[in-house]
């Protein structure tokens, strides 16, 4: 059987509330040379059972179920493994797509540009002021914002944009995107040690250097809400959203040979900006932060520490600079010499 000119992914994890409608979206697409690869992360619902239902009825339907819970990035790496189309369109399991949008996005090709991005709609099952401000960014710094309904989107224009709105997803989650398998071959798989920002470092990744195209409709919808693991990543793992994830993405600015076009935009601004120190200045605030964690945490809760300190000796620059070695070991000196409050005297 011919290779599928797309592969769309469905990367699922305890997703049976919203997948009949994501799948359905799917199916319902005007270009049909497509197969639907559903990717489980070892589900504890009936996840797997909606999308054997779909598998009976459409021969396009594919599924795979991995024996243990990979995590959103290895889940979505290993939907990559698996593919077998000459483009990638993810579609998550709460998402939808509109009838048209492979076709449109397909129709946006440009050679040598392995991205396409199109507009995409978020909706908020949950009315939570908290949870729409997380979003808030994202919505008022889209494509169209920054550069205009432009059909393309350079090299240097990424490059620019992400450091100039550092950490905010322009370009969109990946069911608004359109990847060619090939790019992970040339420019490596997502970043599983990021929970939050890994779509963002990825489309920033090759976006700097063959630049995107992009198509001004709205053609796919982003829902959020409680259960998303989108929702879960930025609450339970807040902190390493807030903290952690922006270290590493700075620390692979400043250093990780692929991110170079990144680095001469930085050198040729006026003034240039420096992204060692950017990268070092967040390593000392997250430093600061792991130990507010530990010091208010009852029982002490060390895991925030261990996880900045696993960051911090990934990377060279940050694992020699005297400055963190000296912010370090001062936190832990304080730690064991601060005296302890005394008890509060007995009420007679």
């Amino acid at each position: 059987m011919a290779e599928p000119v797309v592969t769309v992914c469905v990367p699922t994890f305890n997703g049976e509330h919203h997948l009949e409608a994501c799948l359905e979206s799917v199916l319902d697409q005007t270009f049909t040379d497509f197969e639907l690869l559903v990717v489980d992360d070892a589900s504890r619902d009936r996840t797997t059972e909606v999308a054997e239902r779909f598998r009976r009825q459409d021969p396009r339907v594919r599924i795979e179920r991995n024996p243990r819970n990979l995590g959103l990035g290895g889940n979505w790496n290993r939907c990559v493994d698996l593919a077998t189309g000459e483009w990638l369109k993810f579609v998550h399991q709460d998402d939808v797509i509109a009838p048209t949008c492979i076709e449109a996005l397909l129709a946006a090709r440009r050679p040598h540009c392995p991205l396409v991005a199109c507009k995409r709609v978020l909706q908020f099952d949950d009315d939570g002021d908290a949870v729409r401000a997380d979003y808030r960014h994202t919505v008022e710094h889209s494509i169209d914002s920054l550069f205009g309904e432009v059909p393309y989107v350079s090299g240097g224009q990424v490059c620019g944009a992400v450091l100039d709105h550092f950490g905010v997803n322009f370009v969109g989650e990946p069911t608004a995107v359109l990847v060619a398998r090939d790019a992970f071959g040339r420019f490596g798989g997502f970043n599983e040690r990021l929970p939050v920002l890994c779509d963002f470092e990825y489309w920033a990744r090759v976006g700097g250097h063959t630049g995107l195209a992009y198509v001004p409709e709205t053609l796919a919808t982003f829902r959020v809400h409680a259960r998303a693991i989108s929702t879960f990543n930025r609450t339970v793992l807040r902190s390493h959203w807030e903290w952690l994830d922006p270290l590493i993405l700075r620390a692979e600015l400043a250093s990780a040979p692929v991110y170079a076009p990144h680095r001469r935009v930085a050198a040729d601004r006026r003034p240039p900006i420096d992204l060692t120190r950017a990268a070092l200045d967040q390593a000392a605030l997250a430093r600061r932060r792991a130990e507010q964690s530990l010091r208010t945490s009852s029982p002490p809760d060390p895991s925030f520490l261990r996880a900045w300190r696993n960051v911090v000796s990934s990377y060279p620059m940050l694992s020699r600079s005297p400055r963190l070695r000296a912010l370090d070991l001062r936190y832990a000196v304080g730690r064991r010499v601060r005296p302890r409050s005394p008890s509060p005297a007995p009420h007679h």
